[in-house]
């Protein structure tokens, strides 16, 4: 049985593990990365016919910053990566997000 303590998961033997972002009707946040569409962030559908994101956002690199709105539902195709987020990540691309925000909102002023 894993214990946690100051919000850090450990198991029996010490070892730190890491706490996975809340689901969402059993699907997991991810972050997912395609050849042709960027960056994506949301979480995970199983689909046949293509990797499937609810609750999604387009982010691009620190460098344009540039994100979505929340997307309700998006099949994405050339998917190269999909890497689960844990609940600190998660903690920390929203605060990415809110000042990526922040920034486009005094250049736009």
């Amino acid at each position: 049985m894993n214990k946690v303590i100051n919000g850090l998961c450990y198991d029996l033997d010490g070892k730190m593990l890491p706490i996975m972002a809340k689901s969402f009707n059993g699907m997991p946040y991810c972050i997912v990365r395609t050849n042709s569409n960027g960056t994506f962030v949301g979480y995970l559908k199983d689909n046949e016919n293509g990797t499937v994101l609810k609750k999604a956002k387009y982010i691009s690199t620190p460098e344009a910053f540039k994100y979505s709105e929340e997307i309700d539902s998006i099949t994405l195709y050339d998917v190269f990566d999909i890497e689960p987020v844990t609940e600190r990540d998660a903690k920390v691309l929203s605060l990415i997000i809110q000042g990526w925000a922040a920034l486009n909102n005094k250049a736009n002023s």
